[in-house]
């Protein structure tokens, strides 16, 4: 779907995750997913390098997992180092998509930048505190 390229996006994207009917025994998967959805809609209205009158939101939930995909037509740039410098205020929304999502992924160039998370809708699930970290032996 096609959204302006304004901060009222964020209200519509949001709107997007919450009437998604697979989302509706899953609160916690519901809330996640449009916390996670408007911080990349956020960022794909505040950075983008054009000046565009839309940012695109594919929403899907199917096989049990919630697939959110932002794209903005600039130029982009590198969210995996962005997402793990502590301490840089305007980095926090990419910062919770790496401690939020179960798999997220980017891919910019040729005029726009697209971001994606997955978010497994599992009954049950564990309460959201991040991943855990890797014991190293």
């Amino acid at each position: 779907m096609r959204l302006p390229a304004s901060f009222q996006a964020t209200q519509l994207a949001r709107q997007a995750i919450q009437e998604l009917p697979a989302l509706d025994d899953h609160e916690d998967v519901s809330f996640v997913g449009q916390l996670l959805t408007t911080e990349l809609v956020t960022n794909a209205v505040r950075h983008p390098d054009l000046d565009a009158d839309t940012i695109s939101l594919d929403v899907e939930c199917s096989d049990g997992t919630l697939h959110v995909e932002v794209t903005d037509f600039g130029s982009g740039f590198n969210p995996l180092s962005a997402a793990r410098q502590n301490g840089l205020r305007a980095r926090h929304g990419l910062h919770l998509l790496d401690a939020l999502a179960d798999r997220w992924g980017y891919r910019c160039g040729e005029g726009m930048c697209r971001l994606w998370f997955d978010l497994d809708v599992v009954a049950g699930r564990r309460p959201w505190r991040g991943r855990v970290p890797i014991k190293h032996h």
